[in-house]
């Protein structure tokens, strides 16, 4: 006796076949879950391409290439909890910092030899370049250089500077003034005429009484030497961080520039190739 499934009704079709009939009618179509992430890497504009199964993750600075360990940036931890069960490794091979500049880095990632290499080129995912605490996004080179480097340059620019902490500045400059002044001691002059007469007789007798004009001494002091000395230090600049730290530093005008710091920290990046 057939089954309910295996019935066949008067237009001699089965049970099974009517229900298949109905959901492609209805647009039901069933397929097997895939995940989004692999799915999101499965083709990079080269063909139909295998879905990635293999993700990497490393971090690159000037000094090289080591796995990601620590504080991570924000959005590679957040990508990390919104792909769960995507498992990241460190690659045997890592990508190279191939250039920088004042404005980006770009990243080269791995060359993949072997049979059917075509196929399993390395593909981007994300990534991110650090500045202190500022993170910006990275993306594929659009205009490499070289042919061989579509689809495998990776463009980290420099974001912008995380704000800095307020300072108090005080720039002090000290003036010395030296005055030297000579004053001479005062000069006493007196006049003694050997011509003056004073004769007394009598009380009858006439007295006469010699005066001679006034003499009049003048004195010229020697002109007053006046030396001003002026001494000027360096600027001298003092900060004052928020926790209260005072640091004075000297600065000299005639002292060589610094060097330039590096224009990014880090560049932290994501990437899969298939098997």
């Amino acid at each position: 006796m057939p089954t309910d499934s295996e019935r066949v009704d008067e237009a001699g079709l089965s049970r099974r076949q009517v229900l298949a009939r109905g959901a492609v009618a209805a647009g039901i179509v069933w397929a097997a879950p895939v995940i989004r992430t692999t799915a999101a890497y499965a083709d990079i504009g080269g063909g139909t391409q295998r879905p990635c199964t293999n993700f990497y993750w490393v971090r690159l600075d000037m000094n090289g290439c080591t796995e990601p360990t620590g504080d991570l940036p924000p959005d590679m931890s957040q990508w990390i909890s919104d792909n769960p069960t995507v498992p990241l490794q460190f690659p045997a091979v890592c990508p190279i910092i191939s250039q920088t500049s004042d404005t980006e880095w770009a990243v080269l990632m791995p060359t993949v030899t072997g049979p059917n290499a075509g196929h399993r080129k390395n593909r981007f995912v994300a990534g991110w370049s650090q500045l202190g605490t500022s993170y910006a996004a990275a993306s594929l080179d659009p205009n490499p250089p070289l042919p061989s480097e579509k689809n495998l340059r990776v463009l980290f620019p420099v974001p912008p500077p995380p704000p800095a902490p307020p300072t108090t500045t005080t720039t002090t400059t000290t003036t010395t003034t030296t005055t030297t002044t000579t004053t001479l001691p005062p000069t006493t002059t007196t006049t003694t005429d050997p011509l003056a007469t004073t004769t007394t007789s009598d009380p009858l007798a006439t007295t006469t009484t010699t005066t001679e004009p006034p003499t009049t001494t003048t004195t010229t002091e020697p002109p007053t030497t006046t030396t001003t000395t002026t001494t000027t230090e360096p600027p001298t600049t003092t900060t004052t961080d928020p926790l209260g730290t005072t640091t004075t530093t000297t600065t000299d005008p005639l002292a060589p520039s610094p060097p330039a710091p590096p224009a990014l920290d880090a560049a932290w990046m994501i990437y899969c190739a298939p098997t």
